[in-house]
């Protein structure tokens, strides 16, 4: 399991690479989520960790879902690890966590059998 303070980092990492893909300035970030720009340059530093709340409000200001903001502890596996710690601040209890996690378990077995589904569509509609 990655520690609170690696996985802040990685995710602060994560969200300053986004920012800089999109061209918006730590200043506008941070005044669109409501943070003063010291505030939100110590989240992408991961010197402070964040909530979903938090974590949600960055996403819509650069155009990418909250998954898009957690980086992959491993790129060949699912990450639920990443998605636990994020579920934390949220104040839900250990059983809605788990049904949360189970959900997303659910979304990501749906998503992997559509990609197989239209993989293999293109694949038709080539020959």
């Amino acid at each position: 399991m990655v520690s609170d303070e690696s996985m802040a980092r990685r995710i602060g990492s994560r969200i300053r690479a986004l920012r800089r893909r999109v061209g918006l300035s730590a200043d506008v970030v941070a005044e669109r989520v409501g943070l003063s720009r010291s505030q939100y340059l110590r989240l992408e530093s991961g010197v402070v960790g964040m909530t979903v709340q938090r974590l949600v409000a960055v996403a819509d200001v650069l155009g990418v879902t909250l998954r898009d903001l957690i980086p992959p502890e491993n790129p060949d596996a699912d990450e639920p690890d990443a998605f636990e710690w994020a579920l934390r601040g949220t104040g839900l209890s250990a059983q809605d966590r788990k049904q949360v996690m189970d959900y997303i378990r659910i979304l990501r077995q749906l998503r992997r059998e559509q990609a197989r589904e239209h993989g293999s569509e293109d694949a038709d509609a080539q020959d």
